[in-house]
């Protein structure tokens, strides 16, 4: 609807009596204009103090076009717009110019290409990317702004998810681990951040499936038992500190996909791993009061406390403990009271069998999470300097690292004889 005037009665806008009359900016050019009922001035119909050039709405409308010429005070779209058309500014219906421009958004196409990692082991360097390899460079989900090599942070392929420190840092502080959402992956990183105790992910864990939450081992008291022992699983550090990482020789190479396959290649130094966590430990100290008669009980109790932060140096008081010395160091009672921990989940009732052991079916325990402060506990005392756990199963390691539908059990995992016997008999 474009009308056409006459001078003499063309549309003019009233303004009150009693208004004053001055000079305010105008806010596309941001000159000075007179606040007068003239020609070349027009007032907002939206807000009450916004004055504009005639010629500088005109140009604004040009370039955003019906679908993005609005206010630019208020951001008011309708009421402004019927009474800029009213006075005679023609808005074209097109899209606004900026979104017609050639290559307008080239800038925001370009990937971030960095490695942030504090240690990264590219030796061409931290803005190497090599697509579909170990060295591709892979971005924060969050942020988009940090990026770092699948290898740099033991991620086995793109799929995973990956969390920079400055984001799990904010999901830290707010208290949002437990309350996100499962992912499909886990994230990972191996950097010295100091709000999550597993910055770096268990480098043999591939992630299965989408009901896996691997990550954030210390952080949620949800996650299963497996999934909670799986990065300190079975971990007797021989002389060299080198674990290969084989799957389990009753897995046939035909069943294996092409990144299962490279799955088996996999070497990681468990002592490297070990050391980029214990970079994450901080001089803050937590103390726990243990009962040496009653070891199970007082941990539980020190690593349920609300103040229990895994990234804390741990110092230890034993209380009714007539065989410890005073003399003893902080170092030596912590290394104490870690050993005495291995020791009784061994023969708890978390698990079954003689020497190598399988996770039982305690229904008790699952109620009361006890799976998970055991992982829990395993976690902590191989970052703190304390005994591996090394009556795992080669079954039971198999399970927790690539998960059960990967691994057949042997004769051997079935602790109950009567039933093995009936087993080997069918």
């Amino acid at each position: 609807d474009f009308r056409s005037y006459c001078w003499e009665h063309k549309p003019v806008q009233k303004f009150p009596d009693q208004e004053s009359r001055g000079t305010s900016q105008c806010t596309i050019c941001l000159d000075l204009v007179e606040q007068l009922p003239m020609y070349t001035v027009l007032k907002s119909p939206c807000c009450k103090n916004a004055w504009f050039h005639r010629e500088c709405l005109q140009y604004q409308a040009l370039s955003a076009g019906i679908f993005f010429f609005r206010c630019t005070v208020c951001n008011n779209k309708d009421k402004f717009q019927k009474e800029m058309l009213r006075m005679g500014i023609h808005i074209p219906e097109k899209d606004a110019s900026w979104e017609l421009e050639e290559n307008a958004y080239q800038d925001l196409l370009q990937c971030y290409q960095h490695c942030d990692i504090k240690r990264c082991l590219c030796k061409k360097g931290r803005d190497y990317n090599e697509p579909d390899s170990k060295w591709e460079i892979k971005r924060c989900q969050c942020c988009g702004s940090r990026g770092t090599h699948l290898a740099c942070s033991s991620m086995k392929s793109w799929e995973e998810n990956w969390e920079c420190t400055e984001c799990r840092s904010i999901f830290a502080k707010s208290g949002n681990y437990s309350k996100q959402k499962k992912r499909c992956l886990a994230t990972s990183e191996k950097t010295d951040g100091t709000t999550c105790f597993l910055e770096e992910p268990s480098p043999k864990c591939p992630r299965q499936s989408s009901g896996s939450q691997r990550s954030f081992l210390l952080q949620s008291p949800k996650i299963t038992c497996q999934n909670n022992l799986a990065p300190c699983s079975h971990l007797e550090l021989p002389a060299s500190n080198r674990v290969t990482m084989s799957l389990s020789p009753l897995m046939s190479n035909r069943n294996w996909s092409p990144r299962k396959k490279h799955l088996r290649k996999q070497r990681m130094e468990v002592s490297n791993i070990l050391k980029e966590l214990k970079l994450q430990v901080n001089t803050k100290t937590t103390r726990l009061n243990i009962n040496a008669e009653n070891i199970w009980n007082s941990a539980l109790k020190g690593f349920r406390q609300r103040n229990f932060s895994p990234t804390n140096t741990i110092e230890i008081k034993f209380t009714n403990c007539k065989n410890r010395s005073k003399t003893d160091t902080a170092a030596a009672s912590k290394h104490h009271f870690f050993q005495l921990l291995m020791l009784h989940l061994q023969n708890s009732s978390l698990f079954e069998g003689s020497s190598a052991k399988n996770l039982s079916l305690d229904f008790q325990a699952v109620k009361e999470n006890l799976y998970f402060e055991a992982g829990k506990m395993i976690a902590v005392s191989l970052v703190h300097g304390g005994p591996s756990p090394g009556f795992f199963s080669k079954t039971l390691f198999n399970c927790l690292v690539y998960g059960p539908e990967n691994v057949k059990p042997a004769l051997e995992d079935v602790a109950d004889v009567d039933v093995a016997q009936t087993i080997k008999m069918v």
